[in-house]
């Protein structure tokens, strides 16, 4: 699942709802330091909720980077 802020600044928290519960990792934060940024994301992984949100079954808080993007994917138990 890919999220973007085109904002100027940090994004957060900001609620999204999920197909399911679970541990969902950053696979990709353009804000990485890594790349030279100062590394604004969620240290790596976030965990949704079983609480419904925006029509879907689970829901989690995260911070996006600015001007920047997230891609997350649930992790493999």
């Amino acid at each position: 699942m890919g999220l973007f802020n085109f904002r100027g600044n940090p994004s957060g928290p900001y609620g999204i709802g999920l197909p399911f519960g679970a541990v969902w990792d950053e696979i990709f934060n353009t804000d990485a330091t890594e790349f030279g940024d100062p590394g604004v994301g969620n240290y790596g992984s976030v965990t949704a909720l079983d609480e419904p949100f925006q029509g879907r079954q689970a829901s989690v808080e995260l911070t996006l980077p600015p001007l920047g993007g997230l891609w997350l994917a649930p992790r493999k138990v």
